[in-house]
């Protein structure tokens, strides 16, 4: 009996429990977050939080550009690296300074001029 399943490529090996890149974000400014898949249909949808995305990995049920969809793409090193950019900002963003002495500030400054 043939397969139900229309998933291709690397989207066909996906396994309930998988960690998955999701791509998110508005206007082209693309966001990476690591998600796990909760469920594969017996057609290939692939749902993962209360998200559904068809065989081909984009995200079901956004009609315009407004509500941009989500997308998944496998973990790749650039996927990881920009999450751990992203992490490393919010932390440098939300760092008190007043709090730092001289030494470690001045360290900072060298860093930041190069």
């Amino acid at each position: 009996m043939e397969s139900k399943d229309k998933r291709e490529g690397w989207l066909r090996e996906v396994k309930v429990g998988d960690k998955i890149a999701v791509e998110y974000g508005q206007y082209g400014t693309g966001n990476y977050r690591i998600d796990k898949v909760d469920k594969i249909t017996p057609t290939g949808r692939i749902v993962i939080e209360n998200r559904t995305y068809d065989p081909e990995g984009q995200e079901m049920g956004k009609s315009n550009s407004y509500s941009r969809s989500y997308k998944l793409y496998p973990i790749t090193q650039k996927v990881i690296d920009f999450i751990r950019t992203e992490k490393l900002l919010y932390e440098i963003k939300n760092t008190n300074w007043n709090t730092l002495n001289l030494e470690q500030l001045e360290a900072i400054s060298k860093i930041l001029q190069k």
